[in-house]
């Protein structure tokens, strides 16, 4: 028989040698799971659009009010017959989520091979980006669900790199979240990697000094005394 579950009753509930559910009264499909160990939750039922009936644990008992646990289960139950939501099902698709880690893994194994044979990328490309996902990506993002990766949590993965690596990895993080996007693990338009701020690179150009520019002519000097034909074009 079904009773008004109040803070006292739910106290006073005895464990017994398997899991028992007491329906609350007052609110239909609200309910306090009582497991051998003597650990209480708060439970929700409610049917799905193609009428089944499911059960979704709300909070522990302890974690949130009695009054907040039964408003909760209400709204979950009405959100399944007025709007077709299903919680249980959002939970598992969530946990099943692929990671960055899978991300990556697919990007090399699957991705790069056919761009490779299509001849839109080079060997040599997918082989730095495998290094930049081992050395960078990885050990920071590696465990974070694709969907979730942050602006915040590429911005931590790119501190303290070199500039010119910085740039680097950060250019292959925004191809790959680009690729989630287009395998639909992401929003459109939601990769973390924009307007995350690059780095000065310094040109890698210069002139040799007095003294660079001297031990330069001598070796040349050397060179031509074995290769005369190339002297004068070496001096030019």
């Amino acid at each position: 028989m079904k009773r008004r579950l109040t803070e006292r009753t739910i106290r006073d509930l005895a464990p017994g040698d398997r899991p028992v559910v007491h329906w609350d009264a007052a609110a239909p499909g609200f309910g306090v799971r009582v497991f051998p160990s003597g650990n209480r939750a708060y439970v929700a039922k409610y049917r799905t659009t193609t009428g089944r009936s499911r059960m979704a644990t709300v909070a522990r008992v302890g974690d949130l009010p009695l009054r907040e646990a039964r408003a909760k289960a209400v709204a979950i139950r009405d959100a399944a017959r007025i709007e077709g939501a299903d919680p249980l099902a959002d939970r598992e698709a969530a946990r099943l989520a692929p990671t960055v880690a899978e991300g990556v893994a697919r990007f090399l194994d699957e991705y790069a091979p056919e761009r490779i044979r299509l001849g839109r990328m080079k060997q040599r490309t997918a082989d730095e980006y495998a290094r930049q996902a081992r050395a960078h990506i990885l050990p920071k993002l590696g465990e974070i669900k694709a969907a979730d990766a942050s602006r915040l949590d590429v911005e931590r993965m790119a501190r303290g790199c070199p500039p010119v690596m910085r740039n680097r990895v950060l250019g292959f993080a925004s191809r790959l979240f680009s690729q989630f996007e287009a395998w639909e693990w992401r929003p459109g338009g939601s990769n973390p990697c924009r307007r995350i701020e690059r780095a000065r690179e310094n040109p890698r150009d210069r002139t040799l000094a007095a003294d660079e520019l001297a031990r330069l002519a001598d070796a040349l000097d050397a060179e031509a005394e074995r290769r005369p034909p190339q002297r004068s074009a070496w001096r030019r």
